[in-house]
């Protein structure tokens, strides 16, 4: 069981990387929503995500 829930959080962080670089490529902006930039100020990401 554990080593099946270790593999699925491993699984998981890929996919996340994964997302985070298709969006660094297409949009030039990678962001994550739970940053403790972002969720201080989120508008400056905003306002280059709507640019691009």
């Amino acid at each position: 069981m554990a080593l099946g829930k270790a593999i699925a959080g491993v699984v998981r962080s890929v996919y996340i990387h994964a997302r985070l670089t298709e969006e660094r490529l297409r949009s030039g902006e990678a962001w994550w929503p739970l940053a403790p930039s972002f969720v201080a100020d989120p508008y400056p990401v905003y306002c280059r995500l709507r640019r691009s």
